[in-house]
């Protein structure tokens, strides 16, 4: 994130169609366990839980530079990590699901939408958010 807000720092703003004036933007990747602990997943949520922390604080540092930050934190997405997990162990699909209250797994087009959605005019108001995407945890 360092060299994605020097560069920033470097650009003139541009105006968004809301007239509001922006550098750039940046979404990092956290995780639900970023938000909430679970079991035996310690040390990946401390990590997540930094991830949350350190946007939140460069997003209260940079808002006045015109630098949005925001983070999504996703649940169980239908991704590389999940397929192959689930590929080594097909009962671990129904596991995750079961404790999903809408009992499925995310799609990546789920997961993309939700950052495009961070990078877009609307979510101009939107700072040091980090949004969750995890089936309603």
């Amino acid at each position: 994130m360092k060299h994605e807000i020097n560069q920033f720092l470097k650009q003139s703003t541009s105006s968004t169609k809301y007239g509001v004036n922006i550098r750039g933007i940046i979404v990092n990747v956290a995780s639900r366990y970023g938000v909430v602990g679970f079991p035996r997943w310690a040390a990946y949520s401390a990590a997540k839980h930094g991830v949350v922390g350190l946007t939140k604080s460069a997003a209260a540092e940079y808002a006045e530079s015109h630098i949005r930050i925001n983070a999504i934190c996703p649940g169980a997405i239908e991704s590389g990590m999940v397929t192959k997990d689930i590929q080594e162990d097909p009962s671990l699909h129904q596991r995750i699901v079961s404790i999903i209250p809408q009992k499925r797994l995310g799609s990546i087009g789920e997961f993309i939408g939700s950052v495009f959605y961070l990078c877009s005019d609307e979510a101009g108001y939107t700072q040091g958010s980090c949004m969750l995407l995890d089936g309603g945890f």
